[in-house]
């Protein structure tokens, strides 16, 4: 999916997705998803074990990508709108987990320090 386009389908989903008449809510798996991952960050001991879950999340973002491709182009606008919401969890999981990662190693570098 080219920039322009994803950015078409991100803006036109917003709408959908964040409509006040649609109360499209996130649905069960993908709640569990990121609860998971939360979970797993909070856990995560070491700079390894947060690239390992950021890693994975980005990989499943790659994928939704995808899925997101191909609802587009089976004009599957509902399914769009549910991988819309999956994809901004992974994303956040991804981000969080970046933002962990940074923390840890600067907590590591400042205990090094002295």
């Amino acid at each position: 999916m080219s920039p322009s386009l994803s950015l078409s389908v991100t803006l036109t989903l917003g709408i959908r997705v964040l409509d006040e008449e649609n109360t499209t809510q996130p649905p069960m798996e993908v709640l569990m998803e990121a609860m998971e991952f939360r979970e797993r960050l909070s856990e995560a001991t070491d700079s390894g074990a947060l690239g390992a879950i950021q890693q994975e999340a980005q990989g499943l973002a790659n994928d939704v990508i995808g899925l997101m491709d191909q609802s587009w182009k089976a004009k599957d606008f509902d399914r769009l709108a549910e991988l819309t919401l999956r994809l901004r969890y992974l994303a956040r999981a991804v981000e969080e987990a970046g933002e962990a990662q940074a923390r840890m190693e600067r907590e590591a570098f400042a205990k090094a320090q002295g």
